[in-house]
Parts: C-alpha cells; sequence; structure tokens
C-alpha cells in the first residue's frame, strides 16, 4: 500500500515538470518580432501554466 503524501508528492513533482515545458514553449517566443501569434501563444500557454499551478495548490492542501 502506498502512503499518500507520497502519491501527492509524485504527482507535484509530474505537474512541475509540466510546469517546465509550458515555460519553456512559452519562451521561445522571446526575441522574435511582436505578433498576434506570438501573443497568442504565451497567452495560451500562460492559461495552461495558470491550471497547473492550481491543481499544484489543491493537491498541496490536502
Amino acid at each position: 500500500m502506498t502512503m499518500p503524501h507520497r502519491d501527492a508528492e509524485g504527482e507535484i513533482g509530474e505537474l512541475f515538470a509540466e510546469l517546465r515545458e509550458i515555460y519553456a514553449r512559452a519562451r521561445e517566443g522571446v526575441g522574435e518580432p511582436a505578433t498576434t501569434q506570438v501573443a497568442l501563444r504565451v497567452r495560451e500557454e500562460s492559461a495552461k501554466a495558470a491550471e497547473v499551478i492550481k491543481r499544484i495548490r489543491k493537491i498541496q492542501k490536502l
């Protein structure tokens, strides 16, 4: 039987890995000319990051 806090730690670790990937994708636009496409990509990645952060906080409250 696994301990719940170990499961939560593993899930949080996976979420942080996902967050690193999201931020890496968002940084891909740095240095490019400011275009609507770049702005939309950054906005989309920021929204994904916000959702991941909410999931991390929810797990931490358990």
